[in-house]
């Protein structure tokens, strides 16, 4: 059978798409018909997993295809979870615990499903359509309000014991650094994610009266976006200079890190940060190049910019058996 059905189950939308194996190479790499709809995670698990199906039979009917020529339905959903058994272990985002998702999804759909983490899924979606197409060791991350990623090590996503590697954002970069979410400071994450970009950028604007940004302050006094600090870098501003600038060293010593870890051909960096990939990119390549072991023997890992944004993860969960 040539159809996959693909599903992001986000702790605020839940998307699905209909992929034909058959047009992998066309420009739409075989999206056929896609659904959406907000998440429904206020009235329980239930209700979640019917909504999940009713999307994936509205995306089904666009192109009059029947579910019995559907070979299986791959889900990515964030938080922890049990691949084996198809079981989402905790979910912060979406509050649910020990919830058989694979198995709930399927009864409704009455085809195998599969369950994997979000982010592990978005880094295949890369690894076999997208930027680290043909690679072999390369790693894909995501700049998003936190950081994550996924490391592929000769072709094989890493997994761990537990299912749990390629936290990336959680690596501590900064002894007794900023407190993190997970338990511990300093971590990845508390700097190169968006939120700490924001950090950086509320910490260092009170040194400069004059920056512009203050005319794009909050009540509380706080810049809450960060293209208004790229904004602001384009203008010249002194004070979204130097916030870049602080930025883009945390960023640099934690990928100086994981190439020195991994020796990955290629890290792809997705997420809304690597939308000014203009500005990341130049810098990044030659900032590592300094930083890792043995850069001067070495071909050096390329940092290029993901291309398949938010239908990464889609094509991640579509794909995901077939490797």
């Amino acid at each position: 059978m040539k159809y996959r059905l693909g599903i992001d189950l986000g702790g605020t939308n839940i998307a699905v798409v209909l992929l034909n194996l058959d047009d992998l190479e066309k420009q739409h790499k075989g999206i056929i018909a896609r659904a959406h709809g907000p998440t429904p995670y206020t009235f329980g698990y239930d209700a979640v997993v019917a909504d999940i199906a009713r999307l994936c039979f509205e995306c089904l009917k666009k192109v009059d295809v029947d579910i019995e020529e559907v070979a299986y339905a791959g889900i990515g959903a964030p938080g922890v979870v049990d691949r084996e058994k198809g079981i989402l272990v905790y979910s912060s985002n979406l509050k649910f615990k020990q919830v058989p998702l694979a198995e709930s999804l399927s009864k409704l759909l009455k085809i195998p499903v599969y369950l994997d983490n979000d982010a592990n899924l978005a880094a295949l979606g890369e690894m076999l359509l997208g930027a680290a197409q043909g690679s072999k060791n390369a790693v894909i991350i995501t700049l998003g309000t936190g950081i994550g990623g996924g490391v592929f090590v000769e072709g094989k996503l890493m997994l761990g014991f537990n299912d749990g590697a390629g936290e990336l954002g959680h690596h501590v970069i900064k002894a007794k650094g900023r407190p993190c979410t997970c338990g511990r400071q300093g971590c990845w994450e508390t700097y190169s994610s968006a939120r700490g970009l924001l950090q950086t950028c509320n910490e260092i604007i009170l040194d400069y009266p004059a920056s512009s940004l203050w005319q794009h302050v909050d009540a509380k006094g706080q810049i809450k976006d960060c293209p208004t600090i790229f904004a602001a870098y384009d203008q010249g501003d002194l004070a979204a200079k130097r916030i870049i600038e602080e930025y883009l060293q945390m960023l640099t010593i934690g990928l100086a890190n994981i190439v020195n870890l991994f020796q990955p051909e290629v890290i792809a960096l997705s997420g809304g940060l690597s939308n000014r990939s203009d500005i990341l990119l130049p810098n990044l390549q030659s900032g590592i190049a300094k930083e890792v072991y043995a850069y001067r023997q070495l071909p050096q890992t390329k940092i290029i910019k993901a291309l398949l944004g938010n239908d990464a993860g889609l094509f991640g969960a579509a794909l995901l058996k077939e490797i």
